[in-house]
């Protein structure tokens, strides 16, 4: 969720104690030289690795799973079938239909135990709006690397009129995702240790510079463990 707090409209006053006007600053004041406008040249997004080919898709391994896993289901006392397989660049979802009369609750409490009779790390079970089908996500067994440059081509990214256009990655379809950081204005990025925020973080840098020119990029990046900014 995102939380957009008040921002007053003047800006407050800096209080500068006992500096003499005629001290001098530290360093220059005008320290940064601008180009001029139109001269600046994204490079050119060949400078990364070219997506690779999409990998083949094991209908049978699907098949397999969709069984094993309505089978599962009417084992905790869970009836109904999958009606779709949606296999994804991460996880794979499988749209679970459940028998007149099932709760939904009843399949959500399943997650647990579905990660352990599936043999995965975790299993997700989310509502499908507008369908009467509630989808059970689950994580492949090899995931697929989304390249930058596969997203810097597409036509959500490319079509997008904000400078502040971000690269976010894929929907669990398949699908390129960007948002527009001026309509947010706050994002927190959140995640255990090695899950790749500063990657995303770094993408999304980087899908702003292919849009402005360094002169219209100006940021403060403050990293307390100076590690990655």
């Amino acid at each position: 969720k995102l939380h957009s707090p008040g921002i007053p409209k003047q800006n407050p006053s800096i209080q500068n104690p006992g500096r003499p006007e005629s001290a001098s600053l530290p360093f220059p004041s005008e320290v940064i030289k601008l180009t001029r406008p139109g001269s600046y040249t994204s490079p050119p997004v060949s400078l990364f690795d070219s997506p690779k080919a999409a990998q083949k898709i094991d209908e049978r391994k699907l098949m397999t799973a969709a069984r094993l896993l309505g089978e599962k289901c009417q084992e905790f006392s869970v009836d109904g079938s999958v009606d779709q397989i949606h296999p994804g660049p991460v996880v794979t979802t499988f749209e679970f239909k459940p028998n007149s009369g099932v709760k939904y609750n009843k399949i959500a409490a399943l997650a647990d135990d579905l990660s352990l009779a599936m043999g995965a790390e975790r299993v997700l079970i989310e509502r499908i709006p507008g369908k009467s089908t509630v989808g059970i996500q689950i994580p492949n067994a090899i995931r697929e690397q989304i390249p930058l440059r596969e997203l810097l081509e597409s036509d959500c990214y490319t079509r997008s009129v904000s400078k502040l256009t971000l690269v976010l990655g894929k929907t669990i379809h398949g699908e390129p995702v960007t948002s527009d950081l001026a309509t947010m204005p706050h994002l927190l990025i959140a995640g255990a240790t090695g899950t790749g925020k500063s990657v995303a973080l770094n993408c999304m840098l980087t899908s702003i510079l292919y849009r402005s020119s360094p002169d219209d990029v100006r940021l403060i990046l403050i990293d307390p463990k100076r590690l990655e900014l």
